[in-house]
């Protein structure tokens, strides 16, 4: 999937990471790193139900510069919002998550990548790839492979 700049990406908020479909930003929006993404979570709804449970690695690649965030993805995931995906480092669970438990923040971005990604015209790659399945025990935290 693709997304693009915005000159009020800041990438500085401590737990998320945010792209949205949605044309503007304003600097309130610390956690986004992309605009006027081809696709959020409803988009890919129908292959991310099949990957619930399971480690994933997120890619986002900018101009030469490569960030890898990994996460889980809780099995209770609807995949439902049309405009966004977000990564947390948190547990936190809503309509626009796609990973839980996320290694990485905005704020852990690579600070040249993120001064890329404040020019308009500057293309997001963004891969998205199952990584394993995991098990879980109560309360929805890992506990290992299977």
């Amino acid at each position: 999937m693709t997304a693009y700049g915005h000159e009020n990406v800041m990438g500085t908020h401590p737990t998320t990471i945010e792209v949205t479909k949605d044309r503007e930003l304003t600097k309130r929006g610390d956690c986004i790193i992309g605009v006027r993404a081809s696709h959020a979570l409803s988009d890919l709804r129908e292959e991310l139900l099949n990957w619930r449970g399971s480690q994933v690695k997120v890619t986002i690649t900018v101009d030469g510069f490569k960030e890898i965030v990994s996460g889980f993805v809780h099995p209770s995931l609807e995949f439902t919002d049309t405009r966004a995906i977000i990564l947390r480092k948190s547990s936190f669970l809503c309509p626009r998550t796609l990973l839980v438990q996320a290694d990485k923040a905005a704020k852990d971005l690579n600070r040249e990548m993120m001064e890329k990604m404040r020019n308009p015209e500057q293309e997001i790659i963004i891969e998205i790839e199952r990584s394993e399945v995991l098990v879980l025990r109560r309360g929805g935290r890992l506990v290992g492979n299977i």
